[in-house]
């Protein structure tokens, strides 16, 4: 039985195509992106992830249950409210 790990590493905001910082970023982002890992054969999904990872996973859910787990390094404990893409992004410096 072969063993391994298949990843995918997601630019999700502040790239061409995408919402310039973290706010409004549209849940299909990640759906899509857990739908090309299924596709390329992965069985069980998971998500390694800083910060906003909690928040993420709790959004997820209602509308993608294929996550089985979530790897969260520094995770807030809090959900904050939109304070606009131009305080967080990628041509700010953050």
């Amino acid at each position: 039985m072969a063993l391994g790990v298949r990843s995918l590493a997601l630019q999700w905001f502040g790239g061409d195509g995408h919402v310039p910082g973290i706010c409004e970023v549209p849940l299909e982002t990640f759906v899509d992106a857990l739908s090309t890992l299924q596709e390329a054969g992965s069985k069980r999904l998971a998500i390694i992830r800083t910060s906003k990872v909690l928040k993420l996973r709790s959004l997820l859910r209602p509308v993608d249950e294929s996550v089985e787990a979530i790897f969260a390094m520094s995770p807030t404990s809090v959900v904050w409210g939109n304070i606009g893409p131009e305080r967080f992004s990628a041509s700010a410096g953050t």
